[in-house]
């Protein structure tokens, strides 16, 4: 499982039962989807405008979503990826698991024998924390974009009652919706974040201009050293779309 780490693009290797393989970037697409979670960052103006805040906060913020989104949310990506990689291609009488409560089973050896019960709560608390975290924020940052091209009040605040009949909406409608999923739990999360991956050049499309509009981010624009990161950014993630959009296409629509 360590030296899956290390940065290598494996082989194509063929699939029991099936005429298609399993690609290389596969792995590398399970990375670059999870990274959607950061276009949240999309919102950023709106709940800096929410707080009041000025260069002082925003920097502080900046360095707190590195350490949310780089480092927390980065490691539980990791772990997902090698579940997920045993989930989709398991191996026998190796690591082989299907959902998530067989895939918590594995941070038993990581806590002292007398405290392994515990992995199972540590790991399902996590999940769901971390999914409703997302939840929120995205329902959140897609009202703030809905109101605001409707030309509605936007803000966050206790007397806007648009704002939180419309976050009611969204999270009362992804818990309904979730009863007429047929896959697996952590198949879920591993398919979408290979779906997203069709999103992301637009989520960088969206951050390019976004960052370098005056009128959004004022004395804030990106400098010209992060337009080349995200120009590199992009030109990577139009690739890995164009190489496994057919292969999702199939997966979603036969």
């Amino acid at each position: 499982l360590l030296a899956g780490f290390v940065p290598a693009l494996p082989p194509d290797l063929p699939v029991p039962g099936e005429a298609d393989p399993r690609v290389a970037t596969s792995s590398v697409i399970a990375m670059v989807g999870a990274a959607i979670a950061p276009a949240a960052l999309l919102g950023l103006p709106y709940m800096c405008a929410d707080a009041g805040s000025g260069r002082d906060e925003l920097r502080r913020a900046f360095w707190q979503s590195v350490l949310n989104l780089g480092f927390v949310f980065g490691a539980y990506a990791f772990f997902v990826l090698v579940a997920g990689a045993f989930a989709l291609y398991p191996m026998a009488d190796h690591a082989s698991f299907a959902d998530v409560g067989q895939a918590s089973a594995v941070l038993r050896a990581a806590l002292p024998e007398r405290l392994a019960f515990l992995g199972p709560v540590i790991f399902s608390l996590g999940l769901f924390t971390a999914a409703m975290t997302t939840l929120v924020v995205a329902a959140q940052v897609t009202i703030y974009f809905m109101l605001d091209m409707a030309g509605k009040p936007w803000r966050f605040t206790a007397d806007n009652r648009r704002y939180h009949r419309l976050l009611t909406v969204f999270v009362l409608g992804a818990a309904a919706l979730a009863p007429f999923w047929d896959f697996p739990a952590l198949l879920k999360v591993i398919l979408l974040m290979g779906v997203n991956v069709v999103a992301i050049p637009l989520v960088y499309v969206i951050v390019l201009a976004l960052a370098n509009s005056r009128a959004v981010m004022g004395e804030f624009r990106a400098e010209w050293w992060r337009n080349v990161f995200l120009g590199l950014g992009l030109a990577v993630s139009i690739a890995l779309a164009i190489d496994k959009a057919p292969l999702y296409y199939r997966m979603l629509l036969g």
